[in-house]
C-alpha cells in the first residue's frame, strides 16, 4: 500500500478558506448520514436480505431486477453449478394462483420497504444517478462518501493538492475550478454510463481535477510517500512529475480493464473514469492558466493586495510596541512609511487613522480613510465603506467625497433603501464638481440623485447636461428624468453654470 503523507510544497501565504470548507461540508454531510442511518428503524440491508431471503424460497415469483441480481451473484459465488440447477428447478414448484398472487404481495411488500429506504440515505438523495439524472445532484454528489475511509483517502489527497493550488489562484477561482472539475468528470462518467441504476458519489472526481493542476502547476514538488510491504514499512520521496503521471495511467488501465470485464458496470464499485477525465480537465486548465500566464497578469496581484492587509506586518508590531512606550511620533513616522509602500494596507489605514485622532490630525489622515473606503467598495463590503465615511464625517463635518467615489457609494445605498444617507452624499459630490469631473459620472450622479432625493435631481441633471462631451442620446435621457423632476430650465436661463463650464 502507498499512501502520500506530504511534500516540499509547505509554505502558504494564507490560510486555504475555500480548501478547508470543501473538507468541513464533506465531513458534515458524512457525520449527518451516519446519524441517520444509526436512527433507521431497520436497517437498509436487513431489508434486502429480508426481500433476497423471501425469493429465493419462491423462485417462481416475479422479483425487482436488483433483487434477481444480487440473488444470482450470491448463488454464483458460492456453486456455479448449484445456480444452474436453481434455474432449472424454477418450473418444479406448483402453488394455487391464490397462493402465487398472494406471495407476490409479500415480496413486493417487502421490496417496496427496502426501495423506500433506501431511496431515503444521503448517497441516493444526493449522488448521481445516471439514469434519473439531475442537475442539482451534478454539483451535491462531491459531498457524500460512502464510507470513512472513502471519506478519509479523499480528504487526505485534497489536504496535499487544494491548499496549494487555491494560494496561487486565489479563493475564487479555486472554488469554481473545484466545482467545475467535479461537475465534468460526473458528466463524462454519466455520458459513458447513462444505464448504470448506482450512485456515484465522492469529491475524487473534483480532487483528481486539482492533482491535474498540481502536477502543471507544481511538477518539481517532491512527494513524501508511506510505502506498507507487509510487515515492512518505509517512506520515500519522488517528484510530482513521474509520480501524479503513474497515478493518472493506473487509474486509466483500472478504468479500462474494468470495462473490458464487466461492461457497463461503471467500474464495480470505484469510478474510476472520473478520477481519469477530472485529472485531465485539471491539467487542462493549470496549461491554460500557465500558457496565458493568468497568473502573472491577473491573479497575482489581485492575491498579493488583499494579503498586504490580512497577513501580519512587522511594521505593525514596531507600531504597537512604539505606542506602548507612548512613542506616538515614531509610530506614526512608521504608519506613514507603510503607508507610502502599501496604500491597500488596511490595518496600517486604521491605525494611522486611529493614531491621528489621538494626535489632533484627522484632517492630515482622512484621505488615508477616503481611499480605504474605495477599497472598501470595490471588495463588495458597503457597511465598512459606509462606517468609514461616517468615522470621517465625525471628525472632519465639513468633508467630502471625491464625486467618482460619491457616486459609488450613493448607488450601493440607494440599492439596500437608504436613501437619506444616499442623499447626503450625493449633496456634498454636487459641491465637488468641476470641469474636469467627467461626464460618465455626471450621469450616474443624475441617475442616483433621481432615485435618492428628488430635490437634488435638478442641479445633478444641470450639471451632467452642461458638459461639452455628453452623448446626444444621453441628453435625451437626461431631459426625459427632468421632466418627472421639479420644473428647470434647461434653456441656459436657468442655473448660472457659466463657472463650472469653464467660462466659454
Amino acid at each position: 500500500m502507498l499512501i502520500p503523507i506530504g511534500h516540499d510544497r509547505g509554505a502558504l501565504r494564507r490560510l486555504p478558506v475555500i480548501t478547508f470548507g470543501i473538507m468541513a461540508l464533506c465531513y458534515a454531510a458524512y457525520l449527518a448520514d451516519d446519524l441517520a442511518r444509526k436512527r433507521e428503524p431497520e436497517p437498509v440491508e436487513s431489508l434486502l436480505a429480508r426481500a433476497i431471503e423471501y425469493y429465493v424460497g419462491h423462485p417462481y415469483l416475479v422479483a425487482d431486477p436488483l433483487v434477481e441480481k444480487a440473488v444470482a451473484a450470491a448463488a454464483s459465488r458460492r456453486n456455479e453449478a448449484g445456480a444452474a440447477l436453481s434455474e432449472q428447478l424454477r418450473g418444479l414448484y406448483s402453488v394455487s394462483e391464490t397462493t402465487r398472487q398472494e406471495e407476490q404481495l409479500v415480496l413486493d411488500r417487502f421490496t417496496a420497504s427496502w426501495r423506500s429506504a433506501r431511496q431515503a440515505r444521503m448517497d441516493w438523495r444526493w449522488g448521481l444517478i445516471p439514469t434519473h439524472f439531475s442537475t442539482a445532484n451534478l454539483v451535491s454528489y462531491m459531498f457524500v462518501h460512502g464510507g470513512f475511509l472513502h471519506l478519509l483517502s479523499n480528504m487526505l489527497f485534497l489536504y496535499l493538492a487544494g491548499p496549494f493550488i487555491e494560494d496561487v489562484w486565489g479563493r475564487g477561482l479555486f472554488g469554481l475550478f473545484y466545482l467545475l472539475a467535479g461537475v465534468f468528470s460526473a458528466g463524462m462518467f454519466t455520458v459513458q454510463y447513462p444505464e448504470l441504476s448506482v450512485p456515484l458519489v465522492g469529491a475524487s472526481g473534483a480532487i483528481a481535477g486539482a492533482l491535474g493542476a498540481f502536477f502543471v502547476r507544481h511538477p518539481s514538488a517532491k512527494i513524501r510517500f508511506l510505502l506498507f510491504l507487509g510487515f515492512f514499512r518505509t517512506t520515500f520521496s519522488a517528484p510530482a512529475w513521474l509520480m501524479l503521471p503513474l497515478w493518472f495511467l493506473a487509474e486509466l488501465n483500472s478504468a479500462t480493464a474494468r470495462d473490458t470485464l464487466a461492461p457497463g458496470s461503471g467500474g464495480g464499485g470505484v469510478a474510476y473514469w472520473a478520477h481519469v477525465w477530472g485529472f485531465v480537465f485539471g491539467a487542462l486548465v493549470a496549461g491554460g492558466v500557465r500558457g496565458f500566464k493568468l497568473e502573472e497578469r491577473f491573479l497575482s496581484e489581485a492575491i498579493e493586495a488583499r494579503m498586504v492587509a490580512a497577513v501580519a506586518s512587522p511594521v505593525l508590531d514596531r507600531v504597537q510596541r512604539a505606542l506602548q512606550a507612548n512613542r506616538l511620533d515614531e509610530a506614526w513616522s512608521l504608519l506613514q512609511a507603510e503607508l507610502a509602500r502599501h496604500p491597500a494596507n488596511r490595518d496600517a489605514a486604521l491605525a494611522y487613522w486611529e493614531l491621528a485622532q489621538r494626535l489632533g490630525r484627522a484632517l492630515q489622515a482622512a484621505p488615508v480613510l477616503t481611499r480605504l473606503i474605495g477599497v472598501d467598495l470595490r471588495d463588495g463590503d458597503t457597511e465598512s465603506a459606509c462606517a468609514h465615511w461616517r468615522a470621517v464625517r465625525a471628525q472632519l463635518p465639513e468633508a467630502r467625497l471625491e464625486p467618482e467615489l460619491a457616486v459609488q457609494l450613493s448607488e450601493r445605498l440607494v440599492k439596500s433603501g437608504r436613501n437619506l444617507e444616499a442623499g447626503e452624499i450625493i449633496r456634498g459630490a454636487l459641491q465637488q464638481l468641476n470641469p474636469r469631473t467627467a461626464a460618465d459620472v455626471l450621469l450616474r450622479l443624475a441617475r442616483v440623485a433621481c432615485s435618492a432625493d428628488r430635490a437634488l435631481a435638478p442641479e445633478a441633471i444641470a450639471r451632467a447636461l452642461a458638459h461639452p462631451s455628453l452623448p446626444p442620446q444621453t441628453r435625451d435621457e437626461l431631459r426625459q428624468l427632468a421632466s418627472v423632476s421639479r420644473p428647470l430650465q434647461l434653456d441656459g436661463t436657468g442655473p448660472d453654470l457659466k463657472a463650472w463650464r469653464g467660462g466659454s
